[in-house]
């Protein structure tokens, strides 16, 4: 199905890359299989971020970046995810500041933290100097109050942003409905802040959002075309799972 996507999005979140470094030849067949201009955002496999912890995976990641860079200049973002259980206690912070602080140069970098205490001033720091992105994501770890926070200070030159769950609010309720207006027009106001700071933001859509990643995306993009284009030089991508 990767030639039909590729028709109408140009870029694309993978998650079989979180389960594991995947084989060569599949790698050549994604970029083989897109146009120009198309874009792979990787997860980084969880060998690295849930079961190391980021301690002593130097060798993996390598392998990792090794076998990615068959996709040449369709590799975009390498997005690492913090495991929901990975808690910010002292030691951590530090594995994860080393981690990152030796990040390889030449790779686009995203982070996606579950727990707002990591995001303090020290981790701010690290991620700032090695221009590593804080994912914004829309769901049930962080409130879209401190996405705005984050979003007005990037650490990068560039974003990524995720709608992965429902909103926080909808996630007691029993049809699990999203109020598509209100997250549309939060979320245009922390992309226009972004949006005048960095040169690309990245944007993913999931099915767990509210079951139909196609149709938020084309939502969405209604919704924010027509405020007047608001926010500009976005380049606006989508995924679905």
């Amino acid at each position: 199905m990767l030639r039909w996507y590729a028709a109408g999005f140009n870029t694309v979140e993978v998650s079989d890359t979180f389960r594991g470094i995947p084989p060569e030849p599949l790698v050549r067949e994604w970029r083989d299989a897109v146009p120009g201009g198309f874009v792979f955002a990787l997860k980084v496999p969880q060998q690295v971020t849930h079961e190391r912890r980021f301690v002593g995976a130097d060798g993996i990641l390598r392998r990792f970046l090794d076998r990615v860079t068959v996709l040449g200049d369709r590799l975009g973002p390498l997005l690492l995810t913090m495991s929901p259980g990975f808690t910010a206690t002292n030691e951590a912070r530090a594995a994860v500041i080393s981690f990152i602080s030796s990040l390889p140069q030449g790779f686009k970098w995203a982070i996606e933290f579950r727990h707002a205490d990591w995001l303090k001033s020290d981790m701010v720091q690290a991620l700032s100097a090695r221009r590593v992105a804080t994912a914004l994501v829309e769901g049930r770890w962080i409130r879209r109050s401190r996405m705005l926070e984050l979003a007005r200070a990037p650490t990068a030159d560039f974003a990524y942003v995720r709608w992965s769950d429902p909103p926080r609010g909808s996630l007691a309720r029993a049809d699990n409905v999203v109020d598509h207006d209100e997250v549309w027009s939060s979320w245009t106001e922390i992309l226009r802040r972004v949006g005048a700071l960095v040169g690309t933001i990245y944007g993913y859509f999931g099915n767990r959002f509210s079951g139909n990643a196609p149709h938020d995306v084309k939502d969405f993009y209604r919704s924010t075309c027509g405020a007047a284009g608001e926010v500009q030089n976005w380049r606006r991508r989508a995924e679905t799972d």
